[in-house]
């Protein structure tokens, strides 16, 4: 237990200190390097490459928001407009920004409101209410998602910061953005699943219907069009509309609340450079792998030992 405590918090350290690194390139390639040596042993915790994946590269679009916006260093950190955020995480402007939205009214008031602000990641086991993401908001925090966890990863607060309000913080203008990360290399049928990545869905419990973000990232990028043909669409696109929404009980009222973004594959964030999203591409695709570890002959008859049936003997 005491080992399996202190390789937690070097991982953790380790991820701090990429995450601190995001405008030093080669410092913080090395770290994600460090990482996959990490996930290599088998030693990532209950969140999984992918997982770790997306936490860096919402942390890069966090410090490029901040650093166009306001100069700021990440470390303190500083409330972020989310339209900088979600341009420095597409390259996309606002006026062009096709978030899969029905209600226009919505996408306004989420655009030209909606406020981030947090510079850390925390574990939370339950799904949570207006007032948890409030206080996750005065703590400079977002949430890390217990493993399992229904609907999203990884969950931030927004702020909708209205004209017509008080300057003080009302729990009824809280929203929040939600991260769903998929790391395998198979297709992911949205249509069916799309149920899951709603605020019903993860029981995250708004006092107002304020309109909220889905970012959904499929890390490997395959869709089913793609497997046999050239497809050359944007890499960037929407969930399926939630006009037929259904779950396996029953069918819900269509939802004109929620905005989403879908990334098919890393090259298409705009805050990554090749050789961070080189270096996150092997990241994802390690697999703990205990023999390859072991240079010396001894070590790796051990790692057979102790796992005889790792590889096959035929």
């Amino acid at each position: 237990m005491a080992l399996f405590t202190s390789t937690q918090n070097l991982l953790h350290h380790t991820l701090l200190i990429a995450i601190t690194s995001a405008q030093d390139e080669d410092k913080l390639v090395e770290c994600i390097k460090a990482l996959t040596v990490f996930v290599l042993q088998g030693l990532d915790a209950a969140a999984g490459a992918g997982e770790l994946a997306s936490r860096i590269i919402l942390f890069c679009a966090m410090q490029r928001a901040l650093a166009s916006a306001h100069k700021f260093s990440f470390d303190y950190g500083h409330p972020v407009r989310l339209v900088d955020f979600l341009k420095a995480l597409t390259g996309v402007e606002a006026k062009d920004l096709d978030l899969g939205i029905t209600d226009a009214d919505k996408k306004r008031d989420l655009l030209d409101n909606g406020m981030i602000f947090w510079n850390h990641f925390s574990l939370i086991k339950y799904s949570p209410s207006s007032k948890d993401l409030l206080k996750f908001m005065y703590r400079s925090m977002a949430a890390q998602c217990k493993q399992n966890q229904a609907g999203f990863d990884q969950i931030f607060t927004i702020y909708l910061k209205r004209e017509s309000e008080s300057a003080d913080l009302e729990e009824r203008n809280i929203s929040f953005g939600g991260v769903q990360v998929k790391n395998r290399q198979s297709a992911i049928d949205l249509v069916k699943e799309n149920y899951k990545w709603t605020d019903r869905f993860a029981k995250v419990k708004l006092l107002e219907e304020n309109p909220y973000l889905v970012l959904f990232m499929d890390l490997h990028g395959i869709r089913p069009e793609d497997k046999d043909s050239n497809n050359t669409r944007t890499g960037i696109s929407t969930l399926p509309s939630l006009d037929t929404i259904s779950t396996r009980s029953s069918s819900e009222r269509t939802d004109h609340r929620r905005a989403s973004l879908v990334f098919h594959g890393f090259d298409h964030f705009h805050c990554l450079s090749q050789p961070v999203t080189d270096a996150l591409k092997a990241l994802i695709d390690t697999e703990p792998d205990f023999v390859k570890l072991n240079t010396t002959e001894s070590g790796k008859l051990y790692s057979r030992t102790i796992n005889p049936c790792l590889y096959s003997t035929e």
